[in-house]
């Protein structure tokens, strides 16, 4: 794994970590209503994380296919 897909990784985790631990120190009526402020900002942490996956697992495969098809010889490649 590259840097990038730890980082979202980890976001993602830290994220969800917080979320529960919020969840639990407000109980359940509590976070209700106070759920538009700090769940919002760790729900946009969780967003944030999936993105910068999905971003450097693109870029990760987009580099590997670069790399396979200067290993392929350009006589494989024309018909």
């Amino acid at each position: 794994m590259n840097k990038g897909t730890i980082l979202g990784l980890l976001l993602v985790i830290i994220g969800v970590v917080l979320y529960a631990l919020y969840a639990l120190w407000l109980g359940a009526e509590q976070l209700k209503l106070a759920l538009f402020s700090p769940a919002g900002l760790i729900g946009a942490l969780i967003i944030i994380g999936i993105i910068v996956i999905f971003v450097s697992v693109v870029v990760d495969r987009y580099h590997e296919c670069e790399e396979i098809k200067e290993k392929i010889p350009k006589e494989d490649l024309e018909p």
